[in-house]
């Protein structure tokens, strides 16, 4: 039963790896919520082309530069970090924004989709991964005590119950 075990726990590690990423970006990022809390409006003032290769194709990606005004009247210019399209958000669109009011300059906008998507991603990876690897172990064990398709037997043996 030991080498059962070592192998779920090989096979599972790759799943508990992105449980505690989806986990750790999700806690960055709502982190992040709860600082930049001030509200108020962005004007994309021009876009920065990159132009990038992948696959052996050329694609060009938009970095909105905004401008928008803090609090205390500060005015500020930064490049998001996240891609938008030109056609749908052309310059001169007004986007709501939120800023830290500490540190004006960390910031995120409302439509900007990104990290939460992501950490929920790696999350399900991660448990969906843990899952097989139980299931593929509980078969292995299956099958190799004899029990065939009777899993239920297996995982009652494996469990010691």
């Amino acid at each position: 039963m030991e080498k059962f075990l070592l192998v779920f726990a090989l096979w599972s590690a790759v799943g508990w790896l992105f449980v505690w990423l989806g986990a750790s970006n999700l806690r960055r990022y709502r982190a992040k919520e709860a600082r930049e809390t001030e509200r108020t409006t962005a004007l994309i003032a021009d876009y920065k082309e990159v132009q990038r290769l992948s696959r052996g194709r050329s694609y060009i990606s938009h970095y909105p530069i905004l401008r928008y005004i803090a609090s205390d009247g500060t005015e500020y210019e930064a490049q998001d970090d996240f891609t938008l399209e030109p056609e749908r958000y052309p310059a001169g669109t007004v986007l709501e924004l939120f800023y830290d009011p500490t540190r004006p300059e960390d910031y995120h906008l409302a439509i900007t989709p990104g990290t939460p998507k992501n950490a929920w991603f790696q999350l399900r990876l991660g448990i969906i991964w843990v899952l097989v690897a139980f299931l593929g172990v509980l078969m292995l064990y299956s099958f190799s005590g004899g029990y065939g398709w009777d899993l239920t037997g297996a995982l009652k043996d494996l469990l010691g119950l």
